[in-house]
């Protein structure tokens, strides 16, 4: 470090040992000040902690709104004795806060690192053991309101040392000024709902999996299709059988042209309301699945199939609409559903999730949960809302054709 004063900028050559013979006295005044300056920084510790965000995000429109995700990735800061009290989401070019979280809303958007730490092993295996602190973010926002750039500041304490506060700024991301690639259903009739999407609070969203050792985002836009009838049962009669499920070997069809990559069969099916088996593997979780190039880096994900119900083979051109295999119950699943995503790679958790939108839907009404019975109650719309090129929201009854 060099340290200039106007009236001693020939100083500047000068070797330590050679300025305090020369000048003790302004020596001993530079040293002070180095060493104000150092403990200034010290006592910030902002260098303690390193973030950084995973994936620059994709705007996707959903009922009139721009939905932006992404994740940022924290290094251990609690090995240093800090605990993260205040994130906010900083619009870089305008200089305004878009988001601020503290208290329980900081802890809804925070994953925090696992006990115990993943294996190198478990690593390399596929594991959704967390070896670091990682703040989700979701934000809604109006299309006029959509930033070029984001950033961050973060506040910590550092409780081995009075809770002083230390600052972080970073994670500066550009937002991708792309569209969001299109696609037909991948169902058709009525009653479809979409759960687990469009939300922070989701299981897909924060779901970070370590795969052959690099951590991946697979599930950030999936959805998981239920189907109810006229009556809005999603099911009739005994609920473990899975025959019994409204939704239950439905047609699954491609939503555009494309080739097969990927097949998995033989994944015997769950009986509906049990929980999955303990040692199910993370690269399981899918069942028997169908996973289609549709061009552009993208790779459409269809899991949870009933075994031998898959018509198409690695390598066979599909065309939109073809008729893949039947919604069933196998893998990480515990009643029949169609899990559906899109990432940029031929794995089904060795991949970043990829937004898109439908073609076409109509929406006719949505679900609540019931918080006293855990039961879903559907309610309908005055008039059903035709969409086109959307992305559909958390919750929603739809139409396909």
């Amino acid at each position: 470090m060099k340290i200039i004063h106007p009236e001693y900028s020939n100083m500047s050559s000068l070797t330590p040992i050679a300025l305090m013979k020369k000048h003790p006295i302004m020596a001993a005044l530079i040293m002070v000040s180095v060493l104000m300056l150092s403990v200034s920084c010290a006592d910030n510790n902002g260098d303690l902690v390193i973030v950084k965000v995973d994936t620059p995000p994709i705007p996707i429109l959903s009922e009139g709104k721009m939905n932006i995700a992404y994740g940022v990735d924290f290094s251990d800061y609690t090995q240093e004795g800090l605990k993260l009290v205040k994130a906010q989401i900083i619009n870089s070019i305008e200089e305004t806060v878009i988001e601020s979280y503290t208290d329980s809303i900081l802890d809804s958007h925070l994953v925090m690192t696992s006990s115990p730490l993943p294996t190198e092993q478990e690593k390399w295996d596929g594991t959704k053991k967390q070896a670091h602190p990682v703040l989700f973010v979701w934000l809604k926002l109006e299309p006029s309101a959509v930033p070029e750039e984001i950033s961050h500041e973060f506040t910590f304490v550092n409780e081995w040392d009075n809770n002083k506060e230390v600052f972080k700024n970073g994670a500066v991301v550009q937002v991708r000024n792309i569209h969001p690639v299109t696609i037909s259903p991948p169902m058709e009739g009525q009653g479809w709902v979409s759960m687990e999407t469009t939300e922070l609070l989701t299981h897909h969203f924060k779901n970070e999996v370590t795969y052959k050792g690099e951590e991946w985002h697979p599930e950030r836009y999936a959805v998981d299709y239920l189907q109810i009838d006229s009556d809005n049962n999603f099911f009739v009669g005994d609920e473990r059988q899975n025959k019994n499920w409204v939704c239950y070997g439905k047609e699954l069809i491609a939503v555009a042209d494309g080739i097969v990559t990927a097949t998995h069969d033989g994944v015997p099916e769950n009986y509906p309301a049990d929980h999955t088996s303990p040692d199910l593997k993370v690269r399981d979780m899918a069942g028997n699945y169908v996973i289609i190039d549709v061009g552009d880096n993208h790779f459409v994900a269809y899991c949870h199939m009933i075994p031998g119900s898959i018509k198409v083979s690695v390598g066979k051109t599909v065309a939109k609409g073809d008729v893949l295999g039947l919604i069933g119950n196998s893998g990480m699943s515990t009643a029949p559903h169609l899990h559906f995503q899109i990432t940029d790679g031929n794995s089904f958790i060795g991949s970043e999730g990829l937004p898109y939108v439908l073609d076409a839907f109509t929406l006719t009404g949505y679900a609540t949960l019931d918080q006293k019975t855990d039961d879903f109650i559907i309610s309908k719309y005055q008039a059903p809302i035709h969409k086109e090129n959307e992305l559909m929201e958390n919750l929603r009854v739809l139409n396909f054709k």
